[in-house]
């Protein structure tokens, strides 16, 4: 039982009361989905840094119904799937930078040279440092 100034505030105690108020007000408690309080329009961020979409019709959606932004832009771009054995890579080194501009579908194979590819995100920083610069003037 807990009690507030002296009055019975509830018949359960504390670490028993939050696990049932989902019966009490069901209303405040949707299980998934856009009425979930922690909904973020369909979209997160994974441990690794790379944007996920809500796509469950999307051929390489996971089991939650959740597909990579890059992949999903860059075939969305090419009018075509991306096909098996490619990678899409980020041109500026930005995970969570989906234009397609930015997105270079390649064979996994040549994914790993990434001495080359370390230079060329280096040379695209500059760019988009510069055009910034001519932005702002």
């Amino acid at each position: 039982m807990q009690l507030d100034k002296g009055k019975v505030k509830s018949q359960r105690c504390s670490s028993c009361a939050g696990k049932h108020a989902w019966q009490i007000f069901p209303h405040r408690y949707s299980p998934n989905g856009k009425t979930h309080w922690g909904w973020k329009g369909g979209r997160y961020t994974s441990g690794s840094g790379y944007l996920y979409i809500l796509r469950s019709d999307h051929h390489r959606a996971n089991k939650l119904g959740y597909v990579a932004e890059h992949i999903f832009v860059w075939e969305k771009a090419h009018n075509q799937p991306l096909p098996d054995g490619w990678v899409v890579h980020h041109l500026n080194g930005k995970k969570q930078d989906n234009r397609p501009e930015n997105l270079l579908g390649m064979a996994k194979r040549g994914h790993s040279s990434t001495l080359l590819l370390k230079e060329v995100q280096k040379k695209v920083r500059k760019l988009e440092a510069k055009l910034a610069q001519q932005r702002l003037c």
